[in-house]
């Protein structure tokens, strides 16, 4: 969270280093595992590598959690682009209507970290927008992730607005129980 870290290579990768911190806790099973969005999808990597491994998983729950597919990164992708319109027209928005700095100031400030000639401010923009690459890193992680036949059976847990687009979102014959 704090962008000090390396980042997760793949989807395996990050459930081998969250299944070293599980087992440093309870070594054997069964276990319970659970994740929401992009944790899901390293959640029931994490499950196939403890069955494949004789272990026993008990309940795997994947909260709001999109299979990751081409067609669902493409999704994402466009939900991404929108934000990021938004976000330049409040910039630009506040740009023509400044509020207690001047447009001089705001435009050299926006330049700087547009063109990379250096980072974001220290402090809390700086933290917000390590955070905000991180997010998006760790999205693209589970995109590019491809998803198996699972084992054991999964608990799918959808909020209503969801469920009414897609009511498994592409989960429906993953799990083999």
């Amino acid at each position: 969270i704090d962008g000090n870290g390396e980042a997760y290579s793949s989807v395996n990768e990050a459930a081998n280093e969250f299944l070293a911190e599980l087992r440093a806790v309870q070594p054997y099973g069964p276990y319970t595992l659970g994740g929401y969005c992009v944790g899901g999808v390293i959640a029931l990597e994490m499950a196939r590598q403890l069955i494949r491994s004789g272990e026993k998983v008990s309940l795997l729950a994947l909260l709001d959690c999109e299979r990751p597919t081409a067609y669902r990164a493409l999704l994402a992708d466009i939900r991404l682009s929108f934000r990021r319109v938004f976000h330049m027209g409040d910039v630009i928005r506040a740009i023509l209507i400044p509020n207690g700095r001047s447009r001089v100031e705001m435009i050299r400030e926006l330049a700087r970290r547009k063109t990379a000639t250096a980072g974001p401010a220290e402090g809390e923009a700086s933290a917000d927008y390590r955070f905000y690459k991180n997010v998006i890193a760790y999205r693209r992680l589970g995109y590019n992730h491809r998803v198996a036949e699972y084992p054991g059976s999964i608990m799918l847990l959808v909020n209503d607005q969801q469920s009414r687009l897609d009511r498994y979102m592409g989960w429906k014959n993953v799990a083999r129980e």
